[in-house]
């Protein structure tokens, strides 16, 4: 019998990656694209900032928003290009009023290494902050939102 809630079970991966790295080590959200294999959880922050980690590309950064739209951390060093669609995501949706906290987030899949994972690990994000904000989004929504956050951010 198929599952019909995706989210009931999710992969033994993202919860070994949560209990790393999230404290509490029990997620508050948890999310799955619909159109890739990527998976999220996360938890709102106690600090002023974001933190993503990447546990598939052994990598993590923190940002603020205002940090985020200078391609930096917030300890100002550039960005690396993998957490770019991520902070470009958090700084769109912040810049067009999406009231949502700072989080910290989590995000696995089995998408190939490389833009198309970087673009997924943006879908992502997105579907995290509108959920954040209590809004349901489509996926047209949450493709137009990093689509316009790799012309104006990630290839600027």
């Amino acid at each position: 019998m198929l599952n019909p809630n995706p989210l009931a079970n999710p992969p033994l991966r993202l919860l070994t990656a949560v209990n790393r790295t999230l404290d509490p080590q029990r997620p508050h959200h948890i999310i799955k694209l619909t159109q890739r294999e990527m998976w999220g959880a996360a938890q709102p922050s106690a600090r002023y900032w974001y933190r993503l980690d990447a546990p598939d590309l052994k990598r993590s950064v923190q940002f603020s928003h205002r940090s985020a739209k200078c391609h930096q951390s917030v300890l100002r060093r550039p960005l690396g290009h993998w957490a770019r669609y991520v902070a470009g995501v958090v700084a769109q949706l912040g810049d067009d009023g999406l009231n949502f906290p700072p989080f910290h987030l989590v995000v696995i899949g089995d998408e190939p290494m490389g833009p198309r994972y970087e673009f997924g690990m943006g879908l992502a994000t997105a579907q995290m902050c509108f959920e954040l904000a209590d809004i349901t989004a489509t996926d047209a929504m949450l493709f137009h939102v990093v689509e316009q956050v790799r012309r104006d951010y990630v290839e600027t």
